[in-house]
């Protein structure tokens, strides 16, 4: 058995439309079909378009640091309402993500706070003029 069925929807992907039953199990999608099969919660999507979540890879949460702006709790639920299931947090905070133990305290940090998927970006301070360094010629 299903834990959510989501019936009868005009489901959108990238090359049609049509009336289809979607089945999730431990939270993820394990089937899109017009099967009809049971599930222990049932929502009926007649008349109404299912379309894939949007990914937004470009978010400023300003969390931890400037939460006054934006904190990482409000600004995915708001993405999750908006239809976006997927988000990039930019490394615009204070502390920034500079190296792997930044990066792994900001996992720890978000893991209990995140309404939708989300990824981390970071900053390198490495050098990132490699073209000059090895004398090659970008452009004429």
């Amino acid at each position: 058995m299903y834990d959510i069925a989501l019936k009868n929807g005009l489901v959108v992907n990238g090359t049609e439309i049509c009336r289809a039953n979607i089945y999730v199990k431990d939270g993820k999608i394990a089937e899109i079909t017009d099967v009809d099969y049971d599930a222990e919660s049932i929502q009926d999507a007649a008349g109404l378009y299912v379309l894939p979540g949007c990914i937004d890879s470009h978010c400023h949460f300003r969390d931890p640091g400037a939460t006054q702006k934006e904190d990482f709790a409000h600004g995915t639920r708001s993405a999750a309402v908006g239809g976006v299931t997927t988000v990039f947090d930019m490394p615009n905070t204070n502390p920034a993500v500079l190296n792997e133990a930044d990066l792994e305290n900001k996992k720890k940090y978000f893991a209990d706070k995140a309404y939708v998927d989300y990824a981390l970006w970071g900053l390198s301070l490495g050098d990132i003029n490699l073209a000059k360094k090895k004398k090659k010629k970008i452009c004429d």
